[in-house]
């Protein structure tokens, strides 16, 4: 958001699948907070990103959401709640934003679950979804269905 710093130092993704996906996420989340160009380093060329607005189709398309997205405030924050690697490729988190909304004083505070599949140390697949609970289900699937 327009309060992070364009300092990427720590921010990329180990080349293989990171050992330690707590630390995958948070600096995921961190990058968020940045601009769509750090961001979309965390993603394979050909990923998808769904949210609730609709479906972004590769970097350039990620990145220009994220940059719309964070155009909306002058500061904002990701916070990691949970996070849970299911294997084959499959994970969950939740995180809790927090920001403040472009020339306003008004504080978003909102709560989302994600559910990723990632590869070589890169989100292949973003979907959020409203719900820990839904989230989870939709995980276990995925990783159940993956064998």
């Amino acid at each position: 958001m327009g309060g992070g710093s364009r300092d990427t130092a720590g921010a990329m993704p180990e080349e293989s699948t990171t050992p330690d996906l707590l630390e995958f996420v948070r600096h995921l989340l961190h990058a968020a907070g940045m601009d769509g160009d750090v961001l979309a380093r965390f993603f394979a060329p050909d990923a998808v990103f769904l949210t609730g607005v609709g479906r972004f189709e590769g970097r350039d398309a990620i990145r220009g959401y994220i940059d719309d997205f964070n155009s909306s405030y002058d500061e904002q924050s990701f916070v990691p709640d949970e996070v849970h690697d299911l294997g084959k490729g499959v994970a969950w988190f939740s995180a809790a934003v927090t920001g403040r909304l472009r020339g306003t004083s008004s504080d978003v505070h909102l709560r989302f679950a994600v559910v990723v599949t990632h590869e070589g140390g890169v989100v292949s697949q973003w979907t959020d979804y409203a719900t820990t609970d839904e989230a989870r289900a939709v995980a276990e699937r995925l990783a159940e269905e993956r064998g």
